[in-house]
Formats: C-alpha cells, sequence, structure tokens
C-alpha cells in the first residue's frame, strides 16, 4: 500500500514479481447484426486473467439491447458478459467468472443485438497478465 522508492542500488534476496497489464481493444466502426456473424476471435499471448470490458455506443438504430460476451472457447467457460441499451450510452463491468486463459487458448468475443442492428459500438476488452 506504500509506494518504494529507491535511490541508488538495491538488492533483493527471494522472488520479485510484478503486475502487467494487457489492454485489448477491438473498435467497430459499424455493425450490421443482421448480416455479419460478429465472432471475433484471438489466441492468448501469454497466460492471462480476464479483468473488465468495458463498452460505449456511439449510436445505436434501435432501442434494444447490444451485448458483448467473452468465452474461452478452448475451455468452453464464459467469462464475461456485458449488455448496453440506447444511444450514447456506455457501460464497463469487473465481474468475471472463469478468468483464466492460457497462453494458446482461443478467446471468442460475440457481439448481439435485439433488434439486430447497431452502429458505432467500440470495446476494451483488460487483461491481467500471469507470470
Amino acid at each position: 500500500s506504500t509506494n518504494l522508492h529507491v535511490s541508488g542500488s538495491a538488492q533483493i534476496d527471494g522472488d520479485l514479481s510484478y503486475e502487467d497489464f494487457i489492454l485489448a481493444e477491438l473498435s467497430i466502426p459499424g455493425v450490421d447484426l443482421q448480416t455479419d456473424t460478429n465472432a471475433f476471435r484471438f489466441n492468448c499471448p501469454y497466460n492471462l486473467n480476464v479483468e473488465g470490458l468495458l463498452l460505449a455506443l456511439d449510436q445505436h438504430t434501435t432501442s434494444g439491447n447490444v451485448t458483448v460476451t467473452v468465452t474461452n472457447s478452448t475451455d468452453s467457460n464464459q467469462m464475461i458478459s456485458l449488455s448496453i441499451t440506447g444511444t450514447n450510452q456506455s457501460a464497463n463491468t469487473f465481474t468475471v467468472s472463469n478468468a483464466q486463459c492460457d497462453l494458446g487458448d482461443v478467446i471468442t468475443v460475440a457481439i448481439t443485438a435485439t433488434p439486430a442492428n447497431a452502429q458505432g459500438l467500440r470495446m476494451a476488452l483488460q487483461f491481467r497478465r500471469r507470470l
């Protein structure tokens, strides 16, 4: 809880660990959910914990929900899901279950909407690297 300031040399006996944040941001300028599958996939570059999901909807052509769901497809675990409704809305959540993904696991980001059209969706998925 206190910052450590070292002026000069330092010697550490034992283990040294640190937090390493990785921020992955997927920007989608226009989404047509009637014709796109909207499933984005990537392989984990490290052992990671999913920490949070932030959504922003700059434009929305309907009053329905837009939901983004992140799943570890390798382990068949849903990790986090978040919905927003309306125009010029944003939301974030840091409630994550099954947060861990291992190097090479396939992470799937699925976008659904009711009714099925939306524009201007931006999302930021936050990770913490496991050392």
